[in-house]
């Protein structure tokens, strides 16, 4: 990408959000791949129903986000491609992305369903706000806090500098506490 600027390619990219205009998300990503850039769009299958026809479609996981890894001296350059609204922004200062977050959103489109998976029976006492990491199962790996025991308990999956949360639902067998910070 901009090795002629000085930046070392791997130790300073770090993953940033970019806001894009309406349903531009993959063609932004198409575009900054075309330019050398990493580059992520979280996306999932969906069937959609029009007035004639049924349709299988892929849909943006977060709509208007990209996510793009880059030293962050080169994020205004970014501005320079048609389709970006905007750079997401904590504080005054563009908002990190941390490299679980987005193995964490891998995961969760790598098997989407859009539905939960059924409950199993407990191994150890969990309270709500409990970290936890899925060792099992479509969405290992995946670092959480449990927000919800009924016999079954969710998974908030937070990205902290977007306030975006995904709620699964997973068999207790298939999680630990864990030590990680998560949220």
């Amino acid at each position: 990408m901009s090795e002629s600027k000085g930046i070392e390619p791997t130790k300073s990219k770090r993953w940033y959000v970019i806001l894009t205009k309406h349903n531009c998300e993959k063609k932004l990503q198409k575009t900054l791949e075309a330019n050398g850039y990493n580059s992520y769009v979280p996306v999932y299958t969906t069937v959609r129903q029009w007035s004639d026809r049924k349709k299988k479609v892929i849909v943006p996981l977060i709509n208007s986000v990209v996510f793009v890894q880059v030293p962050e001296i080169l994020l205004n350059d970014l501005y320079n491609f048609s389709h970006v609204k905007g750079i997401l922004k904590e504080q005054g200062t563009p908002a990190i992305v941390r490299d679980y977050e987005i193995e964490n959103l891998k995961i969760i489109v790598k098997e989407w369903n859009g539905e939960a998976v059924s409950a199993c029976s407990e191994n150890e006492h969990y309270e709500k706000g409990d970290k936890v990491e899925i060792l099992r199962g479509p969405f290992a790996g995946i670092f959480g806090e449990l927000v919800e025991l009924n016999g079954k308990h969710r998974i908030v999956v937070r990205l902290k500098s977007m306030n975006v949360e995904f709620v699964i639902n997973v068999p207790l067998n298939v999680v630990k506490k864990s030590s990680k910070e998560t949220v």
